[in-house]
């Protein structure tokens, strides 16, 4: 695959998760007892069909096969850049789940999710809700505070991981 994948065994021998930095891209499913025959799913749980013969069906013959048809799906994904953000921050929108993720290269950072209003909810890639700023408000009013917000919260979970203080705190 490349060195920026790692493969994990979950479930016993029946599922293998791959991942890229701190998020899962897609699975490879054992097909109930049947050893020759896997599924390849993206971290929507969407399958990924195989395409590449004439009539073939779901499946495919290795654990192997189905993490590289995960790996090309992760690849092929649409992605941009923001000018708020820079080159290093990129948003993914994920149709299936109906959210957007922010990355910071190869760490997922959270995501946002729009509401019926036109205004945004935040969380983190814990799926912790962010709360906005202005008092008395659930969501964010644009995407851009919204992923602001995001990017705010992951700054806010590295400077306490790492214990780093603002250069204008008392230590």
């Amino acid at each position: 695959m490349s060195d920026a994948f790692q493969v994990e065994m979950e479930r016993r021998d029946c599922e293998r998760g791959l991942w890229w930095g701190n998020q899962v891209v897609g699975r490879a499913l054992r097909h109930a007892g049947e050893p020759d025959r896997w599924a390849a799913v993206g971290r929507d749980e969407i399958p990924l069909p195989d395409h590449s013969a004439e009539g073939a069906d779901r499946f495919y013959v290795s654990a192997e096969a189905a993490l590289i048809r995960v790996r090309d799906a992760w690849r092929q994904r649409a992605v941009t850049v923001s000018e708020v953000f820079g080159e290093d921050y990129w948003i993914e929108p994920r149709h299936a789940a109906g959210v957007e993720s922010l990355w910071l290269g190869r760490i997922h950072l959270g995501y946002i999710r729009p509401c019926t209003d036109g205004t945004y909810e935040a969380f983190t890639t814990n799926d912790d809700r962010i709360e906005p700023r202005a008092v008395g408000t659930r969501t964010h009013p644009t995407r851009e505070e919204g992923l602001l917000a995001v990017r705010g919260a992951w700054r806010t979970h590295l400077r306490r991981i790492l214990r780093v203080q603002p250069p204008h705190s008392p230590r």
